[in-house]
């Protein structure tokens, strides 16, 4: 279990500072890339998400719960700060000025 939650990790890890310095350089594929890497974020922020649970034992059941709630709504809140982000298309999104 340990191994599988560090692999995931690390993977997520990755993919959060490619679109960190995605959106930091204005890259213009962006919304590409996300459109079809967003299954795999998915299934991995909610692999994530479960991971309160792990510490349940500890924590109590009720607050790894409460902790898992925020968690599971992660990667739609991606996904809509992104598509806002991309709503006059890339080529008015080079042009703001940030």
């Amino acid at each position: 279990m340990v191994v599988v939650v560090t692999v995931s990790a690390l993977v997520g890890l990755a993919i959060r500072i490619y679109f960190l310095t995605a959106v930091a350089f204005h890259y213009p594929g962006l919304w590409e890339n996300f459109s079809r890497i967003f299954i795999l974020i998915l299934v991995l922020d909610e692999l994530w998400a479960m991971s309160p649970f792990l510490l349940a034992h500890r924590i109590g059941f009720g607050l790894a719960f409460a902790a898992t709630v925020p968690l599971l709504f992660l990667p739609f809140s991606q996904r809509t700060l992104i598509s806002l982000y991309f709503r006059k298309g890339p080529a008015d999104w080079r042009s703001k000025k940030r």
